[in-house]
């Protein structure tokens, strides 16, 4: 009699929405986690890769005034050099920072694709890491670049190969913009976790 009576019913209504609301919660927390360790996983990355870069620009760049010396490079050689660096960066910022935000260009589709396949997993939550992804797309085509502009100074000893080494990493080079963005976003990604978590918890 008391199962089948209007409180009864209640009771196990209610008692079912709070399971649902805790599993919802778990999950969140869950995703929350997951979100943190993958922030704390891309900033080691980071700061790794741009750590790299400024050793082999420390050990190169002296090199490389050598070198241009030797080749006969003047003052007006090595201004006008710098210009169109700064110029091919400038374009190359544009052309990096757009490519960065399409995750379903040709670029994303093929070299965005490297690396694919992982996922991770805590505490019951799973982030696919499979879909194709512009930032690590433009992260690969930086480091192709560097070595490409590496290679051609290298294996051309002359003034045109100096010109030609340069191009390459100026206009694509833009390793730490792409992190940046990259970084970011997974801070906007725990910020609006952490929100949403408040609103379930009733504290927003």
């Amino acid at each position: 009699v008391v199962q089948n009576s209007p409180s009864a019913h209640k009771i196990v209504y209610d008692s079912s929405r709070d399971k649902n609301d805790s599993k919802i919660c778990n999950n969140s927390t869950a995703t929350l986690s997951l979100a943190r360790q993958t922030l704390d996983r891309g900033t080691l990355l980071a700061c790794l890769s741009i750590l790299l870069l400024i050793t082999g620009m420390s050990i190169t760049f002296p090199h490389m005034q050598s070198r241009r010396d030797e080749l006969g490079c003047d003052s007006l050689c090595y201004g006008t050099m710098t210009s169109v660096r700064s110029a091919l960066s400038l374009v190359g910022t544009a052309v990096v920072g757009r490519l960065s935000d399409k995750n379903g260009s040709l670029l994303a589709r093929t070299l965005g694709s490297l690396g694919k396949g992982k996922t991770s997993t805590i505490e019951g939550a799973t982030k696919n890491n499979a879909s194709p992804s512009g930032r690590r797309a433009c992260l690969y085509l930086g480091t192709i670049a560097t070595l490409v502009g590496l290679a051609i100074a290298a294996s051309m000893n002359s003034l045109w190969g100096l010109w030609l080494s340069m191009i390459p990493g100026a206009l694509l080079q833009h390793n730490f913009e792409v992190y940046k963005a990259l970084l970011s976003e997974y801070h906007n990604d725990i910020e609006h976790l952490e929100a949403q978590i408040k609103d379930d918890n009733g504290e927003g």
